[in-house]
């Protein structure tokens, strides 16, 4: 048995239709170029989840699969934020005022 992706894409028609759902993006992207311009692929149901729409983008899906994949990695994967030096001190003498509380509370206790 195979195991479930994290996310998976849906495919809709130029006409808005839902017709697919795939966890392959180089799937996903032979699908947009049979559909053509207007297809969209989706992280869900909603049209604010389009992540690539056909004819809309730099590039063709049937110009370069490649460059749809690494369009929808670009799209959905996380990127860890830059934090800077004084945001560090500051989570830092959060977490300090948080054990501290935590301490008082459970000398209390004792």
């Amino acid at each position: 048995m195979s195991l479930k992706p994290v996310a998976w894409m849906k495919i809709y028609t130029p006409a808005g239709h839902y017709v697919a759902s795939c966890n392959d993006e180089s799937a996903a992207a032979a699908l947009m170029a049979f559909y053509g311009d207007g297809a969209e692929i989706r992280n869900g149901h909603a049209k604010k989840n389009a992540i690539w729409r056909e004819g809309s983008e730099s590039q063709a899906a049937g110009e370069s699969y490649d460059f749809v994949v690494n369009t929808i990695h670009e799209r959905t994967r996380p990127i860890d934020p830059v934090i800077d030096h004084d945001q560090d001190r500051r989570v830092e003498e959060g977490l300090e005022q948080s054990r501290a509380a935590v301490r008082a509370v459970l000398a209390k206790l004792k």
